[in-house]
């Protein structure tokens, strides 16, 4: 084997909080170590990134704020300054291109803020797993769920509900690191400004200007409509909400019902190689429950990336389950 590099960050699995200057982002890299020009994954936010490196090189990084990562000197945390820093962070642990980035909700606006910054080429492939887009903020106003599912859904217990723990196959150590890395995570999440990052990438036309080329971009859609009908379900069974509220929430479900195919299938106008999966009986922590079946997927992309293959133009829109 032929490697990149006697850099340790190519090499072994490896997790720090690294200095960018200004202040200190935790990364952590895993998978096996990195042959020439092969791409390596960046995993914008996600608990599957585990079962990722099993098969490839992934990078997993906490933004700003978020997690084990430092607060920063910024006021506002945004999407394009986090680009921004990954850029010197990657620099700082000298892993260059050629990347592919994996992307979920907020992730995908995230992971695109970075392709933006980026010469064509340096990103060989995309996977946006039921990513938010900028039409997605635009459309549903003012925030994600509706401020009324929120205070319909108060209290409701989503592992209950959804018995996520055990689909996850955790033990009862491993699910409180996720719970107490969700509570650090929870104060950035409110401070970030998931709108005005949209607003931004929304200027940038990456979907007119195809930004990604003949590079491969795979979108995968979850239903997270069904997610909000059980919480308000749940919310009404415990006799949560006033009729105004109630009335206000079914209108954003509805709204998101209609308009979340759309919403999502824009993403593909990324590139002229791309590839859509609806997965109609699950919900947006699909990726936490089957990573496997989320690793099948990315296969395609990095089997393009790997193969140099970007001028191969497909097109495949698949309904599943």
């Amino acid at each position: 084997m032929i490697w990149r590099s006697n850099n340790p960050w190519e090499r072994e699995d490896l997790q720090q909080l690294v200095s960018i200057g200004s202040h200190k982002l935790f990364v952590s890299a895993s998978g096996p170590a990195r042959k020439v020009d092969e791409p390596v994954v960046l995993f914008f936010t996600g608990g599957a990134a585990p079962s990722i490196s099993a098969h490839w090189r992934v990078y997993f990084h906490d933004r700003s704020g978020y997690d084990r990562s430092e607060r920063g000197p910024h006021g506002v945390l945004t999407g394009q300054q986090s680009a921004q820093e990954l850029e010197e962070l990657l620099a700082r642990i000298s892993v260059g291109p050629p990347y592919m980035m994996i992307g979920h909700f907020f992730g995908g606006i995230a992971a695109r803020a970075f392709l933006e910054r980026q010469q064509p080429g340096v990103v060989k492939g995309v996977v946006l797993a039921d990513t938010a887009t900028e039409l997605m903020y635009e459309l549903f106003q003012p925030q994600i769920p509706s401020p009324a599912l929120v205070a319909i859904a108060e209290g409701v217990d989503w592992d209950a509900l959804t018995h996520l723990r055990r689909d996850m196959k955790l033990t009862e150590e491993e699910y409180q690191i996720v719970l107490d890395a969700a509570a650090r995570t929870a104060p950035a999440a409110e401070e970030e400004d998931c709108r005005a990052t949209a607003t931004v990438l929304a200027q940038c036309n990456q979907f007119e200007k195809h930004i990604l080329g003949e590079w491969p971009v795979l979108v995968i859609r979850c239903n997270m409509a069904h997610d909000f009908r059980m919480l308000y379900d749940a919310g009404v069974q415990k006799a949560q909400g006033t009729p105004e509220q109630r009335e206000e929430a079914m209108s954003f479900i509805r709204k998101m019902e209609t308009y979340d195919d759309q919403v999502r299938a824009a993403q593909l106008r990324l590139s002229c190689c791309h590839k859509y999966a609806y997965f109609a009986k699950v919900g947006h922590d699909d990726i936490l429950r089957r990573p496997e079946v989320y690793i099948n997927k990315i296969r395609w992309v990095m089997a393009l990336a790997a193969s140099h293959a970007g001028d191969v133009r497909q097109s495949s829109i698949q309904g599943e389950h």
